[in-house]
């Protein structure tokens, strides 16, 4: 069995999977998960991942909207404003397009350029050298420029506060899987810890799909709750 919160791929369970179980029309309306109530017997230890979980949860819900919102009112922002990067040689890029494309879409332009200085090189070779610098100065100038407008824009995509809910999001992700995980993946001792765990993990339908969605949480459950020792995982 896994010790952390990783598909069986290696690669971190993709957020966007909880993201969509809220989206299903299934999950419940309310934000926070209610406390869990003390099963009878039931040991703190189990208690406190139960608690674990559900303040994580309720951290993570909290930057659903945000994430999701706030790069839409941005973009419609970006579109009404339309910000383009002028190329010097002519012809304009919006900055919708990113900036690694439009400094590779700069950096071809000043190629094709230099292509044709080739065609003067043997005829007067000096000439096709000081058009080189040339071009070599003014495609420097235009990706500084294209960096500047870039920068400012990202001041503007800052206001939005953007790449901070993002962070948020993906920040709180990891913990409340974490968190479930940690449940999950425990050993309970007893028959009543056993208990308040499902109870738990089934009360919510949201933390319920979670649990369904991800074959690593299953297993996860169905081990521990069988008492399988972790180098046993997997055998007939």
């Amino acid at each position: 069995m896994r010790n952390d919160p990783i598909g069986a791929n290696g690669e971190a369970m993709p957020a966007i999977t909880r993201r969509a179980v809220l989206a299903t029309g299934a999950a419940a309306a309310v934000s926070a998960l209610p406390r869990a109530a003390r099963s009878e017997g039931a040991s703190d230890k189990i208690m406190a991942l139960i608690e674990a979980h559900r303040a994580a949860f309720a951290a993570w819900y909290e930057t659903l909207d945000p994430a999701d919102e706030l790069p839409r009112a941005y973009a419609r922002d970006l579109n009404a404003r339309m910000p383009l990067v002028p190329c010097d040689l002519g012809g304009a890029i919006g900055v919708d397009m990113g900036r690694e494309y439009v400094r590779e879409a700069i950096a071809s332009a000043f190629a094709k350029s230099r292509e044709v200085v080739e065609t003067y090189r043997r005829m007067d070779p000096l000439l096709a050298e000081a058009m080189e610098a040339t071009l070599r100065t003014r495609e420097a100038q235009n990706q500084a420029l294209a960096d500047r407008i870039f920068a400012d824009e990202q001041k503007h995509r800052d206001k939005f506060g953007v790449d901070a809910a993002e962070r948020a999001y993906v920040e709180t992700d990891k913990a409340q899987a974490a968190a479930l995980w940690n449940l999950c993946a425990h050993y309970c001792e007893t028959l009543a810890d056993e208990r308040a765990r499902a109870a738990y993990v089934f009360a919510d339908k949201r933390v319920r799909e979670m649990v369904l969605l991800e074959p690593e949480y299953c297993e996860a459950l169905l081990q521990t709750t069988a008492g399988i020792p972790d180098d046993n995982a997997g055998e007939a």
